[in-house]
């Protein structure tokens, strides 16, 4: 398990375990194609006592979370777009509610 301040600075496409709570979430981008397919897709910012940083739901994980509640993550995949570092899940990360 990692600081959200950790994952900040961890290298792209690391694997990080974080706990955190959600501070907003949107339907930012409804759907997305991938491979000829659409798929569901939410970005949310998610916090802990050391910092703040986007987070991107994919599918299923999309309703496992509700804005003002705290998660435990696990199988994050840190990922860069324009510079900007978020925590992407994928079809291993695991939620739970804490």
């Amino acid at each position: 398990m990692v600081t959200i301040n950790d994952a900040l600075e961890a290298d792209e496409y690391k694997t990080v375990d974080v706990a955190g709570k959600i501070m907003n979430k949107k339907r930012s981008d409804p759907t997305s194609f991938q491979e000829q397919q659409t798929t569901q897709k939410v970005d949310c910012l998610i916090a802990d006592q050391t910092a703040s940083i986007k987070m991107t739901l994919w599918e299923d994980a999309i309703d496992a979370v509700r804005g003002g509640k705290t998660y435990i993550f696990t199988n994050f995949k840190v990922r860069v777009f324009d510079d900007v570092k978020f925590l992407n899940t994928n079809p291993s990360t695991t939620i739970v509610e804490t």
